[in-house]
């Protein structure tokens, strides 16, 4: 091989050097943009207690800079689509009817829902901790298949916790979804990611 590179005229070696290097550097960059992009969040996952080697994950979503204070009632003059569902559904748990309530779901999901909350003690349950919320700001959104998940930051007056907000998309509109609940991958992603989400935030 070396003989024959020294028998090609300078011109021809000297092409196919720049030619190599030129795909050696196309393939870097395909490996960095694919590793890390506007629409890709990075999760490191690590064992309890422990900080090295992580299990990293690569989603397609989006974490919002700044955390976005998720107004309420929602103010659909100046916030997202996104932004304006979150804030309903914060806003209807904490001061509407079930009947309410329960239009912010899917439709193949509201008599699961209704069946889960004629237990009034479940039902107030759930509308004293909306109304406990003194604020609420949108952290993060994972795309899983047709799905998006919303990871939003509630403060209350004793404490302040990351709940995900699994939706479907309903004739253009955003529902919540129970569509997601048995999948594997999104109880670890949703419940996981919360986490992370959480640790940063203290």
């Amino acid at each position: 091989m070396n003989r024959l590179l020294k028998q090609m005229p300078a011109v021809l070696r000297n092409s196919r050097l720049v030619i190599t290097a030129l795909a050696v550097g196309l393939l870097l960059a395909l490996a960095g943009s694919a590793a890390e992009t506007p629409h890709t969040i990075k999760i490191e996952l690590y064992p309890e207690g422990q900080h090295t080697n992580p299990a990293v994950l690569y989603v397609t979503g989006e974490r919002y800079e700044g955390n976005p204070l998720i107004h309420m009632p929602p103010d659909s003059s100046t916030s997202s689509p996104e932004m304006q569902f979150l804030g309903q559904v914060i806003f209807t748990n904490a001061n509407s009817s079930l009947d309410d309530v329960l239009r912010m779901w899917d439709p193949r999901d509201r008599d699961t829902i209704r069946k889960v909350a004629s237990d009034p003690s479940l039902f107030e349950g759930n509308r004293n901790f909306y109304r406990s919320i003194t604020s609420s700001r949108l952290l993060a959104r994972v795309s899983y298949g047709t799905y998006d998940i919303f990871f939003v930051q509630h403060i209350t007056q004793n404490r302040t916790v990351v709940k995900d907000y699994p939706v479907t998309h309903v004739n253009g509109a955003l529902m919540n979804t129970n569509a997601l609940q048995s999948d594997p991958v999104f109880v670890y992603l949703s419940t996981r990611y919360a986490q992370v989400l959480q640790q940063g935030l203290q």
